[in-house]
C-alpha cells in the first residue's frame, strides 16, 4: 500500500486480522494511514463525510489486495457514529484499533481562531 522505507520496519503481516476503523479517511492523513494498516495487513473500515475521496481510498487499498469498507457519514452525528460501530461489529464481531483522524481546522494562530472556529475543531 504504501510503498517506502519506513514501512518496511514492520512486517507485512503485523495486522492481519485486524479490525482497524479510521474517521477522515479520504483524504491526507486519514488516506495515508488507512493505506498503511492496510499495507500491514488491517482490514480498513474507513468513514468520512465525503463519499468519492473516501471511496477512492478505499477502492486502492482493494486493488492492491487489502481488504476496506467504506462508511460515508458525518462523525459529528452521534446516531451515525453508533450505528457505524454496530455495523462493524455484527460483520467482524470487534474493532481492534480506532484512529480518531477527522476533525476541522485552520491554518492560523491559535489565539486568532473564533470561538464557532474552535467548536468546528473540536467537535
Amino acid at each position: 500500500m504504501v510503498d517506502d522505507p519506513a514501512s518496511r520496519i514492520f512486517r507485512p503481516d503485523l495486522l492481519a486480522g485486524r479490525v482497524c476503523v479510521v474517521s477522515g479517511a479520504g483524504t491526507g492523513l486519514g488516506r495515508a494511514t488507512s493505506l498503511e494498516l492496510a499495507g500491514l495487513g488491517a482490514t480498513v473500515v474507513g468513514c468520512g463525510r465525503r463519499a468519492e475521496p473516501l471511496e477512492d481510498t478505499m477502492n486502492a487499498i482493494r486493488e492492491a489486495g487489502g481488504v476496506a469498507e467504506a462508511e460515508p457519514m458525518d462523525i459529528r452525528d452521534s446516531d451515525a457514529v453508533e450505528s457505524l460501530f454496530d455495523g462493524i461489529v455484527d460483520r467482524h464481531g470487534r474493532v481492534d484499533l480506532l484512529v480518531n483522524n477527522a476533525g476541522g481546522q485552520f491554518l492560523s494562530p491559535a489565539e486568532a481562531i473564533s470561538p464557532k472556529g474552535f467548536r468546528t475543531v473540536i467537535e
